[in-house]
Parts: C-alpha cells; sequence; structure tokens
C-alpha cells in the first residue's frame, strides 16, 4: 500500500506539468518575498546612488557638496563596494524611467529565476531524478534566504556564480564548446568579484579546481580551461584594484573599526549548515521571543554545526582513504567544488572576524563578519543542492544502515517549507493592509521632494542640499530628487557658516527624537519648520549666493 502511494507520488512528481508547475510556484513565492523584503539598506542606498550619478556621465561616484561652496558637488569613486551591481542596475533604471523601485525589484526576480532554473539544471546534469529535483526547487523556492534581506549585491553575486558551477559541471561533462564554456565561466566569475569583494577569492576556486583536476587526471582541456580562466579573472580584478587605487588612493574597502586579534567574535559565528535546512530564527519566533531562548537555541545551532562540520571532515578522510583522487565522477567534482567554495568564504570571513573589531550597526546592536548570515548564501545555496545529491545517493544505495536518514530528511526539510507557505500566504492576504519597508521610504523620500518643488515656486535656487542626524534618509532623498548630500553638520552654525556661488536649498531632516537636542542648531541656523512624516522632523533655509 505504501509502496504503491510511494510510486504514484514520484510518478506525478516526475510529470513535466509538475515540473512547469513547481517552478511557478517556486518563482510566485520568491516573487512575493522579494515584493515584501526589497529596501535600501545601508550597502543598496550607495550602489543606488552611484547608479543614479553613473547613469548621469559622473562614473560610480557618490556626490556631495562641501561647506565652501553648496552650489559645486564634488563626485568620489565609490569603492566601498565594487562597481559592478550599480553599472548592472543602470540600464534597468534607464528602461524604467529613472525608477529605482521597479529597477531594483526587476534585477532581483531575474536573478532569483536564474537561481531556481540553474540549480534544477546542476542537479538534472548530475542525473537526478526530476522528482527529487521538484521537491527541491519547491523546498528552495519557499525557502526564506538571508540574502534576500538587502537589495544590494548578495544575491545577484551568488546567482552568477551559480550558472558558473552549472557551466563547469557542463565542461567536465562534455568537450564541446570548451573554448566557449571558458570565456562564458570566466565572465560569469569575473562579475561576481566585480558586484561583492568577498567574492574575490572564491572566483579563484573554479580555474584551480579545473587546473589541478586536469593535472592529476591528465585532461589537456580542463587544464588549459583553467589556465585560461585564471589568467582572464586576474587581469580583470587586478585592473580594477589599480584603477581604483589611482583614482581615490584606495584600490577596495575594509570598514574601519579598531585592529587587532579578537577570538571572541568566532563564539557568534552562523551555523550555516543546520541553518541551510532550519533557519534558527524559525524556531525561536515559534517556541519564544525570550532572548534567552534565543541564545539557547542559537548555542544548540552551533554544536550541530561543529559536530557536522567534524561529521563532513571525517568522511573525506575516510573517502580520499578507499578511493584516492583519481576516482572523480560529476558529482565528486561537484562536492569538491561546493567544498573548497565553502572552505575560501569561512576562511576570509574568520580572518575579517579575527582582526577586525565588531561594530555598532544600530543602536546596541554589534556585528562582526562571520555572524552575518548573508555572507554564507553561496554556501547555503550549494548545500542544499549537496543534499538532495545525497538523498539520491542513499535511496540507490545497497547499504541499508544509512536508510533511516531518508525518513529523518523530510522532518527537517517542513519547518522551513511550512514557513515559507504561512508567510507567502499571509503577505497576499495583506497585500492591501500592511505598508512594505519600500514604501514607507519611498513616501519620506516624496514628502521631502514635494518640499523641494513648493519651494522652488518661491524663491529661485540652482539646487539642494541635504543634511541631518541620519545620513541613511539624506542620502535616500538624494537617490530621489536633484539634491546632493553635506555631511558637515556642524558648518550650519559654525562662525564661517555656509558659502555658496549660487542660491542653494538646504534641507535638514532630524529624527523626530532627536529634535530636542538639535534644537541650538534649528535656532542657530534659522531653518523654517516645513513639517514632519514617519518619525522624521523637516527644515529648510535658502542659502543666498555669497559675494
Amino acid at each position: 500500500m505504501l509502496k504503491n502511494i510511494k510510486n504514484s507520488i514520484i510518478q506525478l512528481l516526475s510529470f513535466k506539468s509538475a515540473s512547469v508547475t513547481i517552478v511557478l510556484i517556486a518563482l510566485c513565492s520568491r516573487v512575493v518575498q522579494l515584493f515584501f523584503f526589497f529596501n535600501i539598506r545601508v550597502d543598496g542606498m550607495y550602489q543606488y546612488l552611484a547608479m543614479k550619478y553613473f547613469v548621469a556621465g559622473h562614473g560610480v561616484s557618490i556626490a556631495e557638496v562641501l561647506a565652501e561652496n553648496l552650489s559645486v558637488p564634488v563626485y568620489e569613486l565609490l569603492i566601498n563596494w565594487p562597481p559592478g551591481y550599480s553599472i548592472l542596475l543602470s540600464p534597468l533604471y534607464v528602461l524604467f524611467n529613472d525608477n529605482y523601485v521597479a529597477a531594483g525589484l526587476t534585477l532581483d526576480i531575474l536573478a532569483a529565476t536564474a537561481l531556481i532554473i540553474f540549480s534544477r539544471k546542476i542537479l538534472r546534469l548530475l542525473e537526478i531524478p526530476v522528482h527529487l529535483v521538484n521537491i527541491y526547487t519547491l523546498f528552495s523556492g519557499l525557502f526564506i534566504y538571508n540574502f534576500y534581506f538587502i537589495a544590494s549585491s548578495d544575491a545577484i553575486a551568488i546567482s552568477l556564480y551559480v550558472i558558473a558551477v552549472h557551466q563547469t559541471i557542463l565542461l567536465l561533462k562534455t568537450k564541446s564548446k570548451w573554448f566557449f564554456r571558458t570565456g562564458l565561466i570566466s565572465i560569469l566569475l569575473i562579475s561576481c568579484g566585480l558586484i561583492k569583494y568577498l567574492f574575490y577569492p572564491v572566483v579563484f576556486v573554479i580555474p584551480v579546481f579545473l587546473i589541478t583536476k586536469g593535472l592529476i587526471h591528465k585532461l589537456p582541456l580542463q587544464k588549459k580551461a583553467g589556465y585560461i580562466s585564471l589568467i582572464l579573472i586576474t587581469v580583470a580584478l587586478v585592473s580594477l584594484l589599480l584603477y581604483q587605487k589611482k583614482i581615490s588612493g584606495a584600490a577596495g574597502y575594509i570598514s574601519q573599526p579598531e585592529r587587532g586579534i579578537f577570538p571572541e567574535n568566532l563564539s557568534f559565528a552562523y551555523p550555516f549548515i543546520p541553518g541551510s535546512i532550519i533557519n534558527p530564527e524559525s524556531i525561536t519566533k515559534a517556541i519564544s521571543r525570550l532572548k534567552t531562548a534565543e541564545s539557547l537555541i542559537f548555542s544548540t545551532f552551533q554544536l550541530i554545526h561543529i559536530f557536522s562540520i567534524v561529521a563532513i571532515f571525517i568522511c573525506i578522510i575516510l573517502w580520499v582513504r578507499k578511493k584516492g583522487f583519481r576516482n572523480f565522477t560529476l558529482i565528486n567534482s561537484f562536492y569538491t567544488i561546493s567544498i573548497l567554495i565553502s572552505f575560501v568564504i569561512v576562511a576570509l570571513l574568520t580572518i575579517l572576524s579575527l582582526t577586525v573589531a565588531k561594530e555598532e550597526i544600530n543602536p546596541g546592536v554589534m556585528w562582526s563578519y562571520i555572524e552575518d548570515a548573508r555572507y554564507h548564501g553561496l554556501i547555503t545555496v550549494l548545500f542544499q543542492i549537496c543534499l538532495f545529491i545525497i538523498i539520491h545517493q542513499l535511496i540507490i544505495s545497497d547499504n541499508k544502515k544509512w536508510r533511516f536518514i531518508l525518513i529523518l530528511i523530510p522532518l527537517f526539510l517542513l519547518p522551513e517549507t511550512f514557513r515559507g507557505l504561512f508567510f507567502d500566504a499571509n503577505r497576499i492576504h495583506k497585500i492591501n493592509t500592511e505598508e512594505y519597508s519600500w514604501q514607507q521610504e519611498l513616501s519620506i523620500q516624496k514628502y521631502a521632494d514635494a518640499i523641494i518643488a513648493g519651494k522652488r515656486r518661491s524663491i529661485p535656487f540652482t539646487h539642494t542640499a541635504v543634511t541631518g542626524t541620519s545620513y541613511y534618509v539624506n542620502y535616500r532623498v538624494c537617490i530621489f530628487s536633484d539634491a546632493f548630500y553635506l555631511k558637515n553638520t556642524k558648518a550650519i552654525y559654525e562662525e564661517q557658516g555656509l558659502k555658496s556661488a549660487e542660491n542653494v536649498l538646504l534641507l535638514y531632516i532630524i529624527e523626530t527624537n532627536k529634535v530636542e537636542s538639535q534644537k541650538s542648531s534649528i535656532e542657530k541656523g534659522r531653518f523654517d519648520y516645513e513639517g514632519s512624516l514617519k518619525g522624521y522632523n523637516f527644515y529648510s533655509k535658502l542659502i543666498n549666493k555669497t559675494k
């Protein structure tokens, strides 16, 4: 009876119509999540602003005005993040007539679609049955990935890298079009580096793997492909770093807190192995919102994580001792690439977290590299693919003693699947009743823009300068409006004051809860109150042309 039911389910999930339906469900789920989570936090804000100035012909840069002359913007090369994401957004920004929300959402949806499709393609290349591929697609499509929480470069880079892995598997499988695939792999990996600094060391994993495999197995085409890719990637990324060094004085960017040795930071490492199956937050929210419960659950996940790493390490040693390095199937190659990528990412995050002190990203909230779940995003995706390969291998294995794991795995996959379903259903149900973060942020930007437009009708000025207590909001207004950021807030009440070669409107935005502390600045600067919205007070002042 049970066997018949199982066979019927397998048969049903193997139909082409089932594959199409599940892909559509996964894609719809991802669109709902992206629509809800879309926002332009700190990372994205700078890159969107650089996109705006890039389209305007000022390069990938950030513009500010100085107190000495508010009428002349100063453009500085963006080095906090690589230029790739801003450049990639630009054509969509133009296509949607400067609608950055539509541009950002479209790019995120395209990247999510690519991730769904090429993850499936990898599994099919590795000869995983269609029904298992469909189950994977449903699980991963409903899974709430942490790298979608910030509308910046993480999701795009991960999708491009997964495509590069797919092309690598194709290169290993067939000799046809090897030169084309080598070029495509190189372009994809270079793009990852141009989008995310984190991927700089990771992009070399595939070329080094191809070279090593080519040498060990005496495969000249794969070896040649590895060398070509390695040279192209090295030249491209080194050239970018040298260019940035020449133009700005710094090749790249690492946060600026205290340097030293901080081993305590590693105690907060994100447990990506169990976190790839069940998000710790899911259990915390389901059980309790108490801080003690959250800490206990996270510690449990870390313990499972450590045991999992030890178990994987032991399995690798046993396998190498038994099989050596010469019996390398496509699946083994995929496992190796995934392990190498994971090792490089974890090593990089460990080094950064060990040598860079924690930052306070929000009042009372400390942050380090290794505890940020989105930095483990590529590992999470690859681990999930590996998990379904392992499930297939266990099903067809003659070794019965491991079969019991097949009973446990669905139980572990169900929590995040149901969480995703509930989340999507709840968002759809409340579609007309709740305000998403990007909608709230946009309303603040529109409010500031309305003030600027109203002032322009009554007084003449060339452009607007924005300052205040929240650089985040200030830059957001600059993205939406024709305005430039004034970083030096002290200048508004200093003796020398502000100077300008032309009439400039100065918009002063203060968080409502900080108005009292900024009262003297408002009075000394002789600002006019323009109104308040969603926790922000708006003030303005015309800076007349200085002789």
